[in-house]
């Protein structure tokens, strides 16, 4: 990287506040620092005066000046504290980009850190699981990522399949000796089932908990609340038939969808359901069904209960507390948004003030704030995935480890003395290191490092 590719951004939260944090990184922090203050500026922290004018207008300020490769970045970097003025911080970014640095991307600084080996990706990944968890479980789950515990779990596995393939590979250049078997097919397979059991221990489980990062997101709400219609504008397509008569749904139907979460594509199935009687699974019923619509109440409720989302669906808006689906997280959706609301009903006064208390109105025909939808489903699906551990990506590369893996078992005969096929063992043993490397950025394309790090804010 080049001086002209120095990058500058507030580095402090949005909003007003006693001070904010103007951050640098690049090499031309060295000149911009020559440029920017009044006396030459130390390595390390000092207190100083930033020239904001050319006619020797100065702040005073607090800097941290750090060189490359001990800091953040790994690059020459230059923190400025300074008063957090909704009128001085902009100046001061001014100021700095006059002087050759150029804005910063969302993430960039985390991004260089990867670049030039400070941080391997999912320990980045932990960086922007910290500033986004909500609770202490999710906090937890971040720390883990970002304090490489994570990261050394996967450099056993790794270690271990890139043993097994040195190994395997040795065995294909001394294919002209019979008497020279680096590893015996009984011992690489079992070997290999070691390593596959405990990537597939943590895919279900997420290493810590009972989640095992495929999100079921069940439709309910009381029959006719516009559940198959929106769960055909979620896939894309019209899966389910629709009407406007009640009970046109009489079993739950599950479809494979993938959403945005703040930490990359999620992977989810969408479940739509018959309609709940008297309005939710807690409501006590007058008329007990049978036959049919007894077995479509008997599913409804099974899907709810093995749900780890419910989009509950009500087109009045009320969402009676009664009716409230229990002991799971819960989106509440005001469907068919395209109807009025009764004027006496001040739970519905308008739409802006649903979004206000947490509802979300949508028109599933004309798609309107479907995008709303999607990002909320998605960010509940993928702060799951966190709280287990197990991030959406992460969680995708294990499964090709995986599967790569018994690739590999399968390809190695345990009957002979030498492996039959060695060529296609190494090549499943490779599959697997290649998914493992980049879940850490070892062997991670531009475009994956471009996914993860589009989740940041500026700034980071």
């Amino acid at each position: 990287m080049d001086e002209h590719d120095t990058i500058v951004a507030v580095a402090s939260g949005v909003g007003a506040a006693p001070r904010a944090i103007v951050r640098v990184s690049g090499t031309g922090v060295a000149r911009i620092c020559d440029q920017a203050f009044v006396s030459p500026l130390p390595i390390g922290a000092s207190a100083s005066r930033l020239r904001l004018g050319a006619i020797g207008y100065s702040l005073p300020v607090l800097t941290l000046r750090g060189e490359s490769p001990r800091t953040y970045t790994g690059e020459d970097t230059l923190e400025v504290v300074v008063p957090g003025g909704a009128a001085i911080v902009p100046r001061v970014l001014d100021r700095l980009i006059e002087l050759g640095a150029r804005p910063a991307r969302a993430g960039e600084f985390t991004e260089r850190a990867v670049r030039t080996g400070r941080l391997s990706l999912d320990r980045a990944e932990g960086v922007a699981a910290i500033i986004a968890a909500q609770n202490e479980h999710e906090l937890l789950a971040a720390r883990r990522l970002l304090d490489g515990t994570w990261g050394r779990r996967l450099a056993e596995w790794s270690d271990g399949v890139a043993s097994l393939l040195a190994l395997v590979e040795a065995g294909i250049d001394f294919t002209d000796q019979e008497d020279v078997v680096p590893i015996a097919p009984r011992d690489l397979v079992a070997r290999t089932r070691v390593i596959a059991g405990q990537i597939e221990s943590h895919i279900r489980t997420g290493g810590e908990g009972s989640f095992d990062g495929r999100a079921r997101v069940v439709l309910a709400g009381a029959p006719s609340a516009g559940k198959s219609t929106l769960f055909n504008a979620l896939l894309g397509r019209d899966r389910m038939v629709t009407h406007a008569s009640p009970g046109t749904t009489r079993d739950a139907v599950g479809e494979g969808v993938v959403l945005r979460g703040p930490f990359g594509d999620v992977a989810l199935k969408l479940v739509d359901t018959p309609g709940l009687e008297a309005g939710g699974p807690n409501v006590p019923q007058k008329n007990e069904p049978s036959g049919a619509d007894a077995e479509a109440q008997s599913a409804a409720h099974r899907a709810i209960e093995s749900a780890t989302l419910v989009v509950w669906c009500d087109p009045t808006g009320r969402f009676d507390p009664h009716a409230a689906p229990r002991g799971t997280h819960v989106v509440r959706v005001r469907t068919k948004g395209d109807l009025p609301t009764a004027a006496n009903d001040p739970a519905r006064a308008n739409h802006a003030d649903a979004t206000v208390a947490g509802v979300i109105p949508v028109c599933a025909l004309d798609a309107w704030n479907m995008g709303m939808l999607r990002d909320a489903i998605g960010s509940h699906a993928s702060r799951l995935a966190m709280g287990s551990g197990v991030l959406p990506r992460h969680r995708h590369a294990l499964d090709r480890a995986h599967a790569a893996l018994h690739d590999a078992i399968a390809a190695a005969a345990q009957d002979g003395h030498a492996l039959r096929a060695p060529e296609l063992v190494a090549s499943g043993l490779r599959g697997a290191l290649d998914a493992l490397g980049e879940i850490v950025g070892v062997v991670t394309p531009d475009d994956v490092i471009g996914r993860v790090f589009a989740a940041f804010c500026v700034g980071k």
